[in-house]
């Protein structure tokens, strides 16, 4: 294994995961070089790791290592703050941006910066200016779990920081969730991430609860932005946010979270959103919508939202009347469990009207074997449904049982066009797969079945980014691994 030339082991560590390549790091020196070239094109920098300066000192040491990073991920410790050497209030070496100009994605996890006084955006503004300066490349950024400390509302009105983003990088992603105070005004996040000629495509944002964040939004145009996930809109920002949809006809997948039903439609007399394909929201949210929105009959995914919804089943019914079905619906997902029984009657609501429906995901235990017959009656709504994704335990310690293999056995016997049944973990923030069942059919009949484990998750096993996830607002479910797998 010594002799192989460099170029082959280069080709070889193309083919590993970072588990992989981590462990043939570690094997030798010999290994190093090669399993290190593939292992910097994603890096993920902790606040609270003992080799981070370490790492800062290798990617200045080595530019050519540097420019191989595309994604960075930057995860910062809760309570973080400044040692007394520290030569600023962030623990992030600007520096090791000046090589990495094929960076695509920087993702922030917590303020990088000590929560103290006023130096805290501005470090920030600094370490943003740096990425932008260096990163031209750059077209995706996430701000998560970020919380501002009060300040005076001209200070983001300062024209320096302004100034410093003279040049910045045509984001086409941003996911930015940050809990600001009521009086803090929008002109830093504007001048930090928006620009007039920004191709945004894609925005995720949290602003916290203030109607004022939302009439600014307002104002704002994305030309092509395709993707909008919005969460916390109060009552009183409904017009603003209202106008929002109406001005971006271009959104194509829109999902609403902890969004006040009341969309003030009323006084329109536009049809909005014209191209939807993917929706998530409440029954009662929807509801609203359809009266403005023609395209929302025809969606091909909806993601069913019942919190803080007490009667599924006639809130559900309700939209179903008011849209007159989705015909043409290939997937369908609940966010929450409810429980077998409900979810049958909710199944079959949209029975003979999305005769189209290819996947159905979520809402019940699979462990609820006396209640799985309800759900298998329903299935036989839908003749083309290939895929069942069930929730399942956190981890489960207790494995299937031969009463839970056989529900689901029947399940999947008297659906002739079922061909996988996933169980997932809804309690887990990424709704992680923990078992993934192949339907075998025996006879030309489809009804003598077995189902056979091709992936199971074990806790302590790969990294959660390897692992398999449940998407609910999937727009191509049926291109995922564990379909194609046999």
């Amino acid at each position: 294994m010594e002799l192989l030339p460099a170029e082959l082991w280069g080709h070889i560590c193309g083919f590993l995961g970072p588990p992989d390549l981590a462990n043939l790091a570690l094997t030798s020196s010999s290994y190093l070089a090669p399993a290190r070239w593939y292992l910097y094109t994603k890096i993920m920098l902790r606040s609270d790791s003992p080799t981070r300066t370490d790492t800062f000192r290798l990617l200045l040491n080595n530019p050519p290592l540097a420019r191989r990073t595309v994604s960075l991920s930057i995860e910062t410790a809760k309570g973080w703050q400044p040692e007394h050497s520290f030569p600023s209030h962030t623990w992030i070496d600007m520096n090791i941006f000046k090589d990495m100009d094929r960076l695509c994605t920087v993702k922030f996890r917590r303020l990088p910066c000590a929560i103290s006084n006023d130096a805290t955006a501005g470090e920030f503004l600094d370490l943003l200016g740096a990425i932008y300066r260096d990163c031209r490349g750059l077209t995706e950024v996430s701000i998560w779990g970020f919380v501002w400390p009060a300040l005076p509302v001209d200070w983001f009105l300062r024209p320096a920081d302004i100034y410093q983003y003279a040049v910045r990088p045509n984001l086409q992603k941003v996911k930015y969730h940050a809990h600001y105070s009521s009086d803090m005004n929008w002109t830093f996040l504007i001048s930090a991430l928006f620009t007039p000629s920004i191709s945004l495509e894609y925005l995720d944002l949290f602003i916290g609860h203030h109607a004022s964040h939302f009439n600014v939004l307002s104002s704002l145009s994305f030309p092509r932005l395709r993707t909008l996930y919005i969460r916390g809109v109060p009552r009183e920002a409904m017009t603003a946010f209202t106008l929002f949809l109406v001005t971006h006809p271009s959104i194509r997948y829109l999902f609403l979270l902890d969004v006040d039903p009341f969309l003030s439609t009323e006084k329109m007399k536009i049809n909005m959103l014209p191209d939807l394909h993917t929706i998530s929201g409440t029954p009662g949210l929807l509801t609203r919508l359809a009266a403005k929105c023609d395209s929302l009959k025809y969606i091909r995914c909806l993601v069913l939202d019942f919190n803080g919804v007490v009667d599924y089943v006639r809130n559900t019914e309700i939209l179903l009347s008011t849209t007159r079905g989705f015909p043409n619906l290939k997937h369908c997902a609940v966010s929450r469990i409810i429980t077998a029984a409900t979810t049958a009657q909710i199944m079959s609501l949209f029975g003979g009207i999305s005769i189209e429906l290819e996947c159905w995901t979520g809402g019940f235990y699979y462990r609820e074997v006396k209640q799985l017959k309800a759900i298998s009656q329903v299935l036989a709504l839908f003749p083309t449904l290939s895929r069942l994704d069930i929730c399942e335990w956190t981890y489960p310690t207790t494995p299937m049982n031969r009463d839970q293999y056989e529900a689901l056995r029947d399940m999947a016997s008297t659906t002739r066009s079922l061909r996988k049944i996933s169980l997932y973990m809804p309690h887990l923030r990424t709704n992680e797969i923990s078992s993934v069942l192949r339907i075998d059919r025996n006879n030309r009949f489809g009804q003598d079945v077995n189902l056979a484990r091709t992936y199971h998750c074990i806790e302590g096993g790969p990294y959660l980014q390897d692992r398999r996830c449940i998407d609910f607002c999937s727009v191509h479910w049926q291109d995922e691994l564990l379909l194609q797998e046999s």
